[in-house]
């Protein structure tokens, strides 16, 4: 991904990535997505940071207000993935999916 991205930026050409799985497929195309745009951001540390509020000791604790601080000034690579995923589990927890939701907001879950 990331040398297609390169080559298309040189050329001025946009990026679209559609990830798409089955059962656990599904899952791993929802952890793919996230890992695409936190290394475009610059590592997952740059992700995830903004989104903690720190205490006076300086330890992250899971803001409150994940879903208000996220959006387009977090999705610093200009891509954003399309997923797709059938039958697929949910992943993660509460803060997981604020994070997800706000980083890769066109995903879709088809279930039966």
């Amino acid at each position: 991904v990331v040398p297609s991205r390169k080559l298309c930026r040189k050329e001025q050409r946009r990026v679209q990535v559609y990830l798409a799985g089955h059962s656990l497929g599904g899952a791993v195309a929802n952890l793919c997505a996230l890992d695409i745009v936190s290394i475009a951001a610059g590592g997952v540390e740059e992700v995830i940071d903004p989104l903690m509020d720190h205490d006076e000791a300086g330890r992250g604790k899971e803001a409150s207000h994940g879903e208000e601080r996220l959006g387009d000034d977090l999705r610093f690579s200009g891509i954003s993935p399309i997923v797709y995923t059938f039958g697929a589990p949910r992943i993660g927890n509460a803060a997981f999916r604020s994070i997800y939701n706000g980083l890769v907001p066109k995903s879709f879950r088809v279930v039966a």
